[in-house]
């Protein structure tokens, strides 16, 4: 019997010792000298969360319709299976946690593991004159940080500096000076992000030169809303594998006068871009919907929608000499079944990289976009210390309602665009092989094995797809969730329709 009270009692201890903690903050009724650990003993502040250290399973609730200023930066880990939550209680709108410009970080989560935020408003409203960001989520000399979850968030009005690009609203860093750090399993999902400076979602890591590139795996950005961005909208930095996905991006590049693109990565091997839709991307210094970039293996661009972008449809670039430990080029990349519309100034603006494939896309330029003292650049090859090589261009249907032509850039501008000459410049094995063009379109088809067509019957399309007004619905899940479901709908009607699929 004693024999059996004993293990009774050891299994009662470790039940406790497992047990979760969920606390509640009330901005309004709660108190930090409460325990916290019920809506009637509910904490008030964000200093009382961020002074508890917070074990696998445990909870940090907000109360729902409610606001605290200042800096969010809990602390704690949790254990795989049982992630550290941050999120909402109660009915009525999300809890807002407001940076209020004078917090770098309105929401700071550092050397964190195991940890799911969802639910929350954030905001840091700024001068633009210094740092400012949403959600920051930072590995310091941290290792491999497993399972971190962004999910649900309404990040806007972020008034950070426009000439540091890791400003702005969702920012994953990846540091380490002593201890190389990275993410495994992060996962940006179902987001709003409006009116920030100068990043949408950005990621970036000090590890990204080949000598000592630790990579981070299983990153998923996925179906998140970005709009009115100073510069870029999204950038997977520094990792292997990542998905990009179902994400739509518009009126990125808005105030930043430097170089910016709506969707791209850096230093990343094998990243995927699929279902994603781009417009309204500001400028021609790059200004393009899509951008395949330096130190990048294998990055391929499917089933993506690029439209009334200001700089064109798709860059691809890297410098053609640099030091091996440092940058290893820009190698396969594939743009595939892809869909340009109305984009501006140029359609593929290639500057450097080798091993390109781009096959089966759909380009469509009307009248109304095409310069008025200049052809349409449709295929411009550039120089960034060395030109391309190994490039393929194939079976693309090329629909240009006016004067176009293709060819390198024989002098540079300020604003980021080029006066073109003929042929190739000193890129090297390009072939153009059984392409669609439109009569009386772009004037000179690049190859013999070209097909003309007097017309391509592409009416009765939806080319705008379901709209989204983030400031009203930014903040409401439900909303959220019924566009992105609509918005995949109709992207794939439309690339069925178009003969892109």
């Amino acid at each position: 019997m004693m024999l059996r009270m004993m293990v009774v009692v050891a299994l009662t201890s470790c039940t406790v010792s497992m047990a979760a903690a969920t606390y509640y903050v009330d901005a309004v009724s709660g108190s930090d000298a409460n325990s916290g650990l019920s809506a009637a003993q509910s904490w008030r502040t964000l200093e009382a969360v961020n002074r508890v250290v917070l074990a696998p399973g445990d909870a940090v609730l907000f109360h729902a319709g409610q606001a605290w200023n200042g800096t969010l930066a809990p602390k704690g880990r949790g254990a795989a299976g049982r992630p550290i939550r941050i999120g909402r209680y109660g009915e009525g709108a999300m809890p807002r946690i407001e940076g209020d410009g004078k917090q770098e970080d309105a929401v700071l989560l550092r050397n964190l593991d195991e940890l799911e935020v969802s639910d929350l408003e954030v905001s840091n409203e700024g001068d633009r004159s210094g740092m400012r960001r949403g959600v920051r989520v930072l590995l310091q000399d941290f290792g491999v940080a497993h399972h971190i979850v962004l999910r649900h968030l309404f990040v806007h009005d972020v008034g950070g500096t426009l000439a540091k690009k890791d400003s702005g609203g969702i920012v994953f860093q990846a540091f380490g000076e002593t201890t190389a750090s990275r993410f495994d399993d992060l996962v940006i999902e179902r987001n709003v992000v409006l009116h920030v400076d100068r990043s949408g979602i950005m990621e970036q890591s000090d590890h990204y030169l080949r000598a000592r590139w630790v990579p981070s795996t299983g990153v998923v950005i996925r179906e998140n809303y970005v709009e009115d961005v100073g510069g870029d909208g999204i950038v997977p930095l520094g990792t292997s594998h990542a998905l990009i996905e179902g994400n739509v991006v518009r009126r990125a590049a808005s105030r930043s006068q430097e170089y910016n693109a709506g969707m791209w990565p850096w230093s990343s091997d094998d990243a995927l871009f699929r279902w994603n839709d781009v417009a309204g991307t500001g400028g021609t210094k790059d200004g393009e919907g899509y951008d395949s970039d330096y130190n990048s293996h294998g990055t391929q661009f499917e089933f993506n929608y690029s439209h009334d972008n200001a700089g064109g449809f798709m860059l691809i670039c890297t410098p053609g000499v640099a030091a091996p430990y440092q940058d290893v080029g820009n190698v396969g990349t594939r743009i595939q079944r892809n869909v340009s519309r109305g984009d501006h100034t140029r359609i593929f603006n290639i500057s450097g990289g080798t091993d390109i494939l781009i096959k089966k896309n759909l380009i469509i330029v009307p009248q109304t976009v095409i310069p008025k003292d200049t052809p349409m650049q449709v295929m411009l090859f550039t120089e960034w210390n060395g030109f391309a090589s190994d490039v393929t261009v194939a079976q693309n249907r090329i629909f240009v309602e006016g004067k176009a032509a293709s060819g390198h850039a024989v002098k540079g501008h300020e604003d980021g665009t080029f006066d073109m000459g003929p042929g190739w410049g000193r890129a090297t094995d390009v072939q153009f092989t059984a392409n669609i063009y439109l009569k009386n379109g772009h004037v000179e088809p690049m190859e013999t094995t070209a097909k003309i067509v007097a017309s391509e019957q592409l009416d009765g399309i939806d080319w705008d797809g379901p709209g989204f007004d983030a400031a009203r619905d930014g903040g409401k899940a439900e909303m959220v969730n019924q566009f992105f479901e609509a918005h995949g709908r109709w992207m794939r009607e439309l690339f069925h329709q178009a003969r892109v699929m």
